[in-house]
């Protein structure tokens, strides 16, 4: 075999390689999941609102917030309240959050476009709590 031909057979084999390495080896697809499950399961339940202003575009934006009631799904499914996010662990709070992005809307009557607050969702958040060390009545 000439220099030539394993210079061939060298660059082929780093080029499969390279390929190999480069293809994910987990195969299994991300979970998706509709809008309606994530709202009718979710441990903070989401209400979904449209905030519409006319004069802007986009027109309407769906705005996806906390539930009044947090613990609604944990009711329905008879979960103890302690096993769901509002309430207090040991040296942990759970509670509800909503989440919020910020989305570029314009206004054609200004000829402006300005930042606008958007709510995309509630989660559970943990937070640390203080405990305060017993006091002694000063004497």
């Amino acid at each position: 075999m000439d220099s030539c031909s394993k210079i061939i057979i060298l660059i082929t084999l780093s080029a499969f390689a390279g390929f190999a390495a480069s293809k994910p080896t987990d195969f299994r697809p991300s979970p998706q999941l509709d809008l309606a499950t994530v709202i009718n399961r979710t441990v903070c339940p989401i209400e979904v609102k449209i905030n519409e202003d006319l004069n802007r575009i986009p027109q309407r934006i769906k705005m996806l917030t906390c539930a009044r009631d947090v613990n609604k799904w944990c009711a329905q499914m008879n979960v103890p309240k302690n096993e769901c996010c509002q309430h207090r662990h040991d040296d942990v709070s759970l509670s509800c959050v909503e989440v919020e992005d910020v989305a570029m809307v314009y206004y054609p009557k200004t000829d402006k476009t300005q930042p606008l607050s958007v709510s995309v969702g509630c989660v559970c958040m943990m937070q640390e709590s203080i405990k305060v060390p017993d006091a002694e009545p000063n004497r």
